[in-house]
């Protein structure tokens, strides 16, 4: 079969795709899904889940401690009412609703009618779906337990999309969107900017004043009905992150902004130097591309309004990444860039279907877009795998540990280029693995910023009673204190039947 041909496969897949009921759509997304993101099922539970978990499945409460995000508390207490705490079920929930998430954007993509042309709108619509399925930057909320959070409330932010451009009656799809808007805000707060999409939206339907009036009011009427469930619920509105939000400058929120513009299209690096490079290169050739995707429009006013819109709804989803900001070194953070990537997505595979009529150019150049998401997503894949088996194999060694004496642990690290090991939760973990947490001590927790500097291995250095692990803890080994800085160092003096283990920036190393 030449690529040619190869070409013309997809025309039909999708033909197939769209006549077929939104669960079997759903069912083979989930199979895509499931592939892409296989390696995370055998994960373990990391850092923040261990404490949330406790709370939630243990405790029975709400975690409300300067948060109100009670919808993703309550399906991690369906996975627990269902598997317990074995983390397949919730990993495996994470990746169908992304997968869910992948239909949402196709149907939203269909029924937002912006050419005459089916063909066009419906390659459009696929290319969306895979590239939003396969998008490598915005994979946190998937791979993380926690970061369903994100999740679930964006997957809910998009269906109230989805119901404002169906078919239905207008007071059905208010209904449907200001339900949708409500449990949305409830998962997570990205989707608060829900509203300024309603208002885009409306300017596409030429709806009259006071239609455009009942809509807003009934998002607003929503919005402040949540705040009042909010405060009554944990006494606060913003939260812990909200507080922070008053003390960033106008020239911080402009680099935030830069950086989450950057990594909407590249992977983190350590590098600031490269990303900054490589993204003025991209700037140039965004440019092009829009220059070119404007001269091509000019006579087509409903397509190249229809391109505005979804520019708009990417800038308007950007609000939260432009105020708290997305890292460039590693993946942490990248949660924030999953409602904007419904956009993002949709408007790299607009610019495509328009811009390129030869099937075999558009064939080649689509698939190298797929090849690199899937590179940087099985990359990030890796990475939490990593940290995974970091926090396995630590409470394995206090499992057998146990009853013998105490554990002393080194070199705490936080993460692994950006997945969650233990900055918090080792307590909680203790305590879910039902483990004696007094037997267990934390000597020191390295950042890893801190870890950079040090040597790729780190490496012991052993005296006659004292050995010294860097970057700054002595474990002696006679009754006489070896003379430190006790400032700068910190020194424990294990028994005989205790146990040191220590990061040696790869592995847990018993000492």
């Amino acid at each position: 079969m030449t690529l040619l041909q190869l070409s013309t496969l997809p025309e039909k897949w999708l033909g197939k795709f769209a006549k077929l009921s939104w669960w079997k759509q759903w069912g083979i997304t989930s199979v895509l899904a499931l592939v892409l993101y296989w390696p995370i099922l055998g994960n373990s539970f990391v850092a923040d889940d261990f404490i949330v978990l406790k709370k939630v499945c243990l405790d029975k409460k709400l975690n409300t401690d300067g948060f109100f995000r009670p919808l993703s508390d309550i399906t991690l207490y369906i996975n627990f009412m269902v598997n317990g705490f074995q983390p397949a079920g919730y990993y495996l929930w994470n990746i169908l609703i992304h997968a869910l998430d992948t239909v949402l954007l196709f149907h939203f993509c269909l029924l937002w009618k912006w050419t005459y042309n089916e063909y066009k709108q419906l390659i459009t619509a696929g290319l969306g779906a895979l590239l939003f399925l396969s998008y490598p930057f915005h994979s946190e909320p998937v791979v993380w337990v926690l970061g369903r959070a994100a999740l679930m409330g964006n997957t809910f932010g998009m269906l109230a999309l989805v119901c404002m451009v169906s078919n239905r009656a207008t007071y059905q799809k208010m209904a449907g969107v200001a339900i949708c808007y409500f449990i949305g805000m409830t998962g997570y707060e990205s989707v608060i900017v829900l509203p300024a999409m309603v208002f885009v939206w409306l300017q596409s339907t030429s709806a009259p004043i006071k239609k455009q009036l009942a809509w807003m009011g009934c998002m607003l009427f929503t919005f402040l009905l949540h705040v009042v469930v909010r405060v009554n619920v944990s006494g606060t509105v913003t939260g812990d992150y909200g507080t922070s939000f008053f003390k960033v400058s106008v020239l911080d929120i402009l680099a935030k902004s830069a950086k989450s513009l950057e990594r909407l299209f590249l992977p983190p690096m350590e590098d600031d130097r490269v990303i900054v490079a490589l993204f003025s290169m991209l700037v140039i050739l965004i440019g092009v591309v829009l220059y070119r995707l404007w001269k091509k429009m000019e006579g087509n006013r409903k397509e190249l309004f229809f391109f505005l819109q979804m520019l708009g709804l990417l800038f308007i989803a950007l609000l939260i990444p432009f105020l708290f900001g997305v890292s460039t070194h590693t993946s942490e953070s990248d949660r924030f860039l999953h409602f904007p990537s419904f956009f993002f997505c949709i408007l790299v595979s607009f610019c495509l279907v328009n811009l390129l009529h030869n099937k075999r150019s558009f064939a080649v150049i689509v698939s190298g877009i797929v090849i690199y998401n899937i590179c940087f997503l099985e990359t990030t894949n890796y990475n939490w795998t990593r940290a995974s088996r970091a926090v396995s194999t630590l409470l394995q060694i206090a499992h057998d540990q146990a009853g013998k004496g105490k554990l002393y642990i080194v070199n705490l690290p936080d993460e692994i280029n950006g997945a969650y090991i233990f900055r918090s939760g080792l307590p909680q973990a203790l305590i879910l693995h039902k483990l004696d947490t007094a037997s267990v001590r934390i000597v020191n927790q390295v950042k890893r910023d801190s870890l950079l500097v040090l040597p790729e291995t780190i490496q012991p250095r052993a005296e006659k009673s004292w050995v010294f692990i860097p970057p700054r803890v002595v474990v002696n080994r006679s009754t006489t204190p070896p003379v430190t800085d006790k400032k700068a160092v910190i020194t424990i003096s294990p028994l005989p039947a205790d146990l040191t283990v220590y990061w040696n920036n790869k592995k847990w190393v018993t000492l």
